[in-house]
Order: C-alpha cells, then sequence, then structure tokens
C-alpha cells in the first residue's frame, strides 16, 4: 500500500498513467475515483494530449439504402469497453423514421454526430444528429447562402462537409460556380452561433471540370474535388489557393457514386 501511495499521489507520474488509458470510456471509469484524479483528467492540456495519443477508433461506416433507414455496419473485433456505443450507434438510426417518416441520407459522420439530408414534399432539410444521444434531438441547419451570380445560366455545384476544431466540429458550405467563360469562383461559408459566415472565395481560370454531383473530402485543411476524369482541384483554405493535381498516365476515375480516402 506505501508503494500504490507513492506512485498515486505523484501528480506527474498519475498524470503519465491516465494518459495511456487508450480508451474514452475507461478515462471517464477512472475519474470517479476521486476529484484529484477528476481534475487532472478534465485539464483542458491533459485532454489535448489525450486526444494526440489516441486518436478516435472507427466504429464502422453506413449504407445508405434507399427510401429505407441507413444502415451501420460495425468494424470488428472491437474493445469491449466501446460494445455499448456500438449497439446505440446501431439501434439508434431507426429514430430518423420515427421523428420524421421520410428518406433520410446520411451524408457523413464525424464523432458520433451524423450529418443528414431529409427530402419530403415540401423541400429538403439539413440537419445534425448525436447518434449515441439522440435523446438531444437533431439540430436543423439554416438555409444555405446563395450569392448573387452574374448570368442566369450560370451552373453552381455544392456539398455541406464538418471539420474537426479542438474537441469540437464546424461545418462548411461549399459552393463552386461556372460562369459561360470557364472562370470558376468558389464560395466557402462556415457555419458560426447559426449563421452561414463568409470564409473563403477563391476563383480560377478553366480549372478541369467538376462533377455534377460534388464529391469532395475534407483533410488537413485542404478540400479535394475529382474533377475531369484524371485530375484532382485542391482547395487550400490556408494559403486561399487552388491547384490541380493530375493523375498518373492511366488512371481515371471509376464509379462516381463511390469515393475512397486513404
Amino acid at each position: 500500500m506505501a508503494a500504490v501511495s507513492k506512485v498515486l499521489e505523484d501528480d506527474d507520474l498519475l498524470t503519465k498513467i491516465l494518459l495511456h488509458t487508450i480508451l474514452p470510456t475507461t478515462l471517464v471509469n477512472s475519474v470517479i475515483v476521486c476529484t484529484r484524479w477528476l481534475t487532472h483528467a478534465s485539464d483542458r492540456a491533459f485532454l489535448c494530449r489525450f486526444r494526440e495519443i489516441h486518436p478516435p477508433h472507427l466504429l464502422g461506416f453506413y449504407i445508405n439504402k434507399g427510401q429505407n433507414t441507413p444502415q451501420f455496419i460495425p468494424i470488428l473485433p472491437q474493445p469491449l469497453d466501446l460494445a455499448s456505443v456500438i449497439r446505440r450507434a446501431t439501434s439508434r438510426l431507426g429514430i430518423y423514421q420515427k421523428v420524421s417518416p421520410v428518406p433520410t441520407y446520411i451524408l457523413g459522420c464525424r464523432n458520433g454526430n451524423n450529418l443528414i439530408r431529409q427530402h419530403d414534399k415540401i423541400g429538403t432539410t439539413f440537419a445534425v444528429h448525436k447518434v449515441v444521444c439522440p435523446e438531444r434531438g437533431m439540430d436543423i441547419l439554416p438555409p444555405f447562402p446563395l450569392p448573387q451570380f452574374q448570368y442566369l445560366f450560370d451552373t453552381t455545384y455544392s456539398r455541406i462537409m464538418s471539420k474537426r476544431e479542438g474537441n469540437n466540429l464546424s461545418y462548411l458550405y461549399v459552393l463552386m460556380h461556372q460562369t459561360r467563360d470557364r472562370k470558376h469562383r468558389v464560395y466557402i461559408y462556415i457555419l458560426r452561433h447559426g449563421i452561414w459566415c463568409m470564409n473563403h472565395i477563391l476563383t480560377i481560370d478553366q480549372p478541369p471540370r467538376p462533377w455534377s454531383v460534388l464529391k469532395c473530402v475534407l483533410s488537413d485543411n485542404k478540400i479535394y474535388v475529382p474533377a475531369g476524369w484524371s485530375n484532382i482541384v485542391v482547395l487550400d483554405l490556408a494559403a486561399s489557393s487552388l491547384s490541380v493535381i493530375e493523375l498518373l498516365e492511366g488512371m481515371e476515375y471509376g464509379e462516381r457514386n463511390h469515393i475512397v480516402t486513404g
């Protein structure tokens, strides 16, 4: 007992032990031991370090099934501590049909927050739903902004996506506008306090044409957009610039409805 006390009463050593609890669920169980453990585990610097050492686990993926409720497919095996979380993620999908019996499509999921789209006779609704805490309900996103375009027949492509900011999530709305002279202007908005705020406006002359259904990926503050048959347009948010990556000779995109990241 003397040896145990010597270890656990050393704040630096205790912090190092808590950092190696691996799973957030184990960390939560640890903090109920005493207020001192809670103080260490709830420190902001500690939580940031914990996230760096233990990135979030990939629990599974969703399949949109047309008019039916989306299906969650868990990736197995998973630690036993996450079994209850996986059960909630699997069983709570039926809530979409109970709350709003209209076709529901999951556009993305990050940190357990589902970005969904529902369409009925009135129109289309975009919302965020925390699937492991369904009692919180769904947060309806405000209508998307629409800039004033110069020409009536300009074409647009749009996509909404989520971005991690520290321990929180933010949502981006990307609108790509193509004029008749083949120039592109990209409007990027960010959702802050329930309002879409302009974040970037980027312009490029004659880029490869994006697909009509914009399939894009956000990674390291860059948005990658498949374009043409063998190019990727890169929107660099940090540098406020656009560039084009050409695929290797002989490579091109296949199924437009599928996208793979690595």
